[in-house]
């Protein structure tokens, strides 16, 4: 903070990182209510630490549902400055994200895969911050999409107590993991090379994998509600999703990541 001083008074005004504040300056121009003060600060900080903890440089894709602004600005990814689109009226909750309703609602991404620099074939991830499980009793709780032709698949899909099948950046050959909670968890799928996927939750790996590499989705991943593009009432769940992105593999850093997603909500 700065402050200013006149004749008559003396106030304060809040200084941010120059990528926080291009955030919110995009979100002004966009007509979106801002977030409290309280907020920004908390948001400009996990900012920060991202920045000088290298993850900010390798991430495409970053959104932050899990806000007390308004809808709007919930929906600004923080790293392309564009927004998602909510399909059928997806459920926000301030301070919490975006939820579908386990039938036809939505959240797409602005971004597709192959869209940014450092979502490679063979170095990427899928991390996500989960507020609240699933409830429909579907088989899914993911984040992610695929191409048609060729099935090139990339979905995050850990379940409470289920043993899941997640993809990435491969065919239908999948990364099974089960968490012990999907309420407040970190999940971050992660390919290391051709022949290495593994998961994480909360930065602690538990699971692995040597399912080959085939190539990067085309499409843009469904952040919350659907899954492989489908919003279809079989292929649809409720999760709510506080943050969605994606990016580089971050190998080496999982628990760092975690600690920056936990230490903001």
């Amino acid at each position: 903070s700065i402050c200013v001083y006149d004749l008559y008074q003396v106030f304060t005004v809040e200084s941010y990182s120059a990528e926080y504040q291009g955030i919110l300056d995009t979100m002004t121009a966009n007509g979106d209510t801002l977030p409290t003060d309280d907020v920004k600060n908390i948001q400009n900080n996990m900012v920060v630490s991202l920045v000088n903890g290298g993850f900010w440089a390798g991430m495409d894709s970053l959104n932050v549902y899990a806000t007390d602004g308004d809808e709007g600005a919930a929906l600004l990814n923080w790293k392309t400055l564009n927004k998602n689109t909510a399909f059928n009226s997806p459920t926000f909750t301030e301070n919490q994200g975006y939820k579908g309703n386990g039938s036809t609602s939505y959240v797409e991404n602005d971004l597709a895969f192959n869209g940014g620099a450092n979502f490679q074939q063979n170095n990427a991830s899928i991390f996500r911050m989960v507020y609240a499980d699933d409830t429909s009793a579907r088989l899914y709780n993911s984040t992610g999409g695929r191409s048609r032709s060729p099935t090139n698949v990339s979905i995050i899909n850990g379940r409470t107590s289920v043993s899941s099948d997640n993809y990435l950046n491969s065919g239908f050959s999948a990364l099974f993991a089960t968490d012990n909670t999907c309420v407040l968890i970190t999940q971050h799928l992660q390919r290391r090379s051709s022949n290495d996927v593994r998961f994480f939750a909360n930065g602690v790996q538990l699971a692995t994998g040597t399912t080959t590499s085939t190539g990067v989705p085309t499409t843009k991943p469904f952040n919350a509600g659907g899954y492989n593009n489908d919003p279809s009432i079989a292929a649809a769940n409720d999760a709510e999703i506080a943050i969605s992105g994606f990016g580089a593999s971050f190998q080496g850093n999982e628990s760092d990541l975690n600690d920056i997603f936990t230490t903001y909500i």
